[in-house]
This record gives structure tokens, C-alpha cells and sequence, in this order.
């Protein structure tokens, strides 16, 4: 990309309505960029650096709402384009990934061939590997998987300066230097720009169901959900609902224990018992 030189980016308005589909906080952008590799990526941060341009990555933009409101914001990032996976090994249960791929369509690929990324994000896919990190959010699986940046073998990183760090590996036994991915896991893009990451990968359970307990108060509701803690079920998820949450649910609004189990259909009968 070059850069826009002594004339400066235009106005927002030059943008017209698509400045307004990349607002953030109620800002819109002075440019939106859309790279399609990793080099651009780099590049477009150069770009903005040399003409003293904020720059702020975008994927799925799920979750625009976490962060501090941003002092500037010149320039969209859009990752949309970055994603392709890059390499797969069933065998070895690892695969690679451009951070602008939907998470719903790389959980639908992995489950032809039995596996998943054991993680839990916004139940309608749209969410972004690269978000997912950048945003670390751990969903209903926390308390009983790992977080993505557990699961995490090696990621490559755009920065400032217009080079690509590269951090990890693609394979599960990688011991070669520090885990500097993990800075960037839930950093929003402060340290650089995730483009690419590596993970492993585990077999998909076989079934899942969901159980939800209407309770008298939520005090009774949490003490149930304490209860179910200490049972020997394959939970995968546990959460007490509020009245309020409840009817958002399509529950009746009152408190609830919502219990996601996974596993065999066997051992879901007796969960179910």
C-alpha cells in the first residue's frame, strides 16, 4: 500500500455509509483498509504510522463494546479477508489459521474430520479467531476447558514497524523460546495485530445437551449449581440465571441453574437421571 502523502486521508465523508457499518463508540473512521495477507496487514500499519494515523483491527466486530473508548480512530482495519487456514494435520490434531476466519466456519470444518477447537464463544459463529484472542473472552467452557490462549501452539503478530513477529510453532511439543503469544491474548491489539495462529485441537464429544432447573430465589439457584459442581456429570457448562436473564432465555422469568453437558449418549442418559 502506499502512502497518502502531504494530502492526508479524506474527510468521513468521502466514506459515505461505510463509515458508519465500522463505527466504534459512535466514531467512524477516516479510511477503511482491507488487506487480504499478512504482509499488507503489516503494511497498512506503516501506512498509518508514516501519516500519524490511529489504526484499529476489526473481524466480526462482535465485541466493539470492550476496551476504553478510543481517543482516536483513524483508520479501519478490516481482517475479513484473512481467512484461510493455512494448515491442518488431523493426525496430529493441530491446525492453522488466519485470524480474520469466522469461528463458526472453522468449527464446521474440524467437525468433518471428528474434532473442534474446544472453545465457546457468541453462539452465532460470527465471532473471528483473531478477535477471540485480541477480546480473550472465555465463554460458558471456562470453568472446565482451557482458554484460547491455552490452547494456543504459535501465532504470528503484524507490528508497527511493518515486520511479522512470529512466536510458538505448529506442532504440540514446541519448546523453543518464551510464550510471547500470550501477551497478545486479550490485549485488543495494543501489542500488534494478530494475523495468524496455531492450535491443538481435541476430539468432538459426541452428543451435548442442556438442562435448565427453575428455582425460588437465586440463592437456592446457586446453591444448586454448587451442588451440580460437585457430582461426577460431564459438565461443560454451568450458570445460574437471573428472572430477568431467564426470560431473555425463553425461560419463565424466574431464576434458573442452566447445566450444559458433553460426552457419550450413555453417560448424557445418566447426567440426565
Amino acid at each position: 500500500m502506499s502512502a497518502t502523502g502531504t494530502q492526508g486521508p479524506p474527510a468521513p465523508a468521502a466514506l459515505g455509509g461505510e463509515a458508519a457499518h465500522y463505527a466504534i463508540d459512535g466514531a467512524r473512521p477516516r479510511l477503511v483498509r482491507r488487506p487480504a495477507t499478512p504482509d499488507e496487514v503489516a503494511a497498512a500499519l506503516v501506512e498509518a504510522g508514516d501519516n500519524g494515523l490511529a489504526a484499529a483491527p476489526l473481524g466480526g466486530r462482535t465485541a466493539l463494546s470492550l476496551g476504553r473508548p478510543l481517543a482516536r480512530y483513524d483508520v479501519a482495519l478490516d481482517l475479513a479477508a484473512l481467512d484461510r487456514v493455512t494448515a491442518y494435520e488431523p493426525d496430529d490434531l493441530t491446525v492453522t489459521v488466519e485470524a480474520g476466519i469466522p469461528v463458526g466456519r472453522l468449527q464446521a470444518g474440524l467437525a468433518e474430520h471428528g474434532q473442534h477447537l474446544p472453545i465457546d464463544p457468541a453462539p452465532d459463529g460470527r465471532a473471528t479467531i483473531g478477535g477471540l484472542l485480541a477480546t480473550a473472552r472465555p465463554g460458558e467452557w471456562r470453568g472446565w476447558l482451557p482458554a484460547a490462549r491455552d490452547l494456543v501452539l504459535g501465532m504470528t503478530v503484524a507490528l508497527p514497524d511493518g515486520s511479522l513477529a512470529r512466536s510458538g510453532g505448529r506442532v504440540v511439543k514446541n519448546v523453543s523460546g518464551y510464550d510471547l503469544h500470550r501477551l497478545h491474548a486479550g490485549a485488543l491489539g495494543a501489542f500488534g495485530v494478530i494475523v495468524e495462529a496455531s492450535f491443538k485441537l481435541t476430539a468432538l464429544p459426541e452428543a451435548a445437551r442442556s438442562f435448565a432447573a427453575a428455582r425460588g430465589s437465586v440463592g437456592d439457584a446457586a446453591a444448586l449449581a454448587l451442588a451440580l459442581r460437585g457430582e461426577a456429570l460431564p459438565l461443560r457448562a454451568l450458570s445460574v440465571l437471573a428472572p430477568e436473564a431467564a426470560a431473555l432465555a425463553g425461560l419463565p422469568e424466574r431464576p434458573h441453574v442452566l447445566a450444559e453437558c458433553a460426552g457419550s449418549e450413555a453417560a448424557l442418559d445418566r447426567a440426565a437421571a
